[in-house]
């Protein structure tokens, strides 16, 4: 596994990675977990249940139980390996685990958007993204990040297991997937308020 940081200190940029964090058996079980999946809410999102268009995309969530928990355990220790690395934020929890799939059938794509709210008392403060998929078995579906002071917008690496993390504020979206399917697995970390 290698971790890279997109200068995030230094030029503004929205990310940090790391690249060969979970095997092609790992992603396997996530697809299983996934389509175990009996939560409410499980399903095609289409437009986020209005008519604006922001999103159409195929979701499962994965909650912690005993067969996930390996799963979950590999999450945070990598999310807390990069946060101590490159964020260095006061974090508390992570999120249940979100399986999305950007099909070529319904140009799936997520518009501009922040991922940040709070519940309770606690603050999304980083956002977790995981390619489930090879770059080759799909044409689109860019993660794209927008920075306030920066020219052109970053386009994430598209490389199968690689994890990308990123403060919840940071604008991003996922274009339309014109040729294949696009899966991915993300989740948020929370924390108090900012200081």
């Amino acid at each position: 596994m290698s971790w890279f940081l997109k200068d995030f200190n230094y030029t503004n940029e929205a990310f940090a990675y790391g690249v060969d964090c979970f095997t092609d058996k790992e992603i396997k079980e996530i697809e299983d977990f996934a389509s175990k999946s009996i939560r409410k809410g499980a399903g095609l999102v289409e437009n986020d249940g209005n008519t604006s268009g922001i999103r159409e995309c195929y979701v499962a969530w994965i909650e912690p139980n005993n067969e996930t928990g390996n799963l979950f355990n590999k999450m945070a220790e990598l999310l807390l390996e990069l946060n101590n690395k490159f964020f260095r934020y006061d974090l508390v929890e992570l999120e249940d685990l979100q399986y999305t799939e950007y099909s070529e059938n319904t140009n799936g794509f997520y518009t501009a958007h922040s991922d940040d709210g709070y519940k309770f008392n606690l603050f999304r403060k980083l956002s977790i993204s995981v390619q489930l998929s090879d770059p080759s078995e799909y044409e689109g579906g860019d993660l794209i990040f927008y920075r306030t002071g920066l020219r052109t917008p970053q386009i994430a690496p598209k490389e199968k297991g690689t994890i990308i993390v990123f403060p919840s504020y940071v604008i991003h979206e996922v274009t339309p997937v014109t040729k294949g399917l696009r899966k991915s697995l993300v989740s948020w970390a929370q924390g108090p308020r900012f200081r």
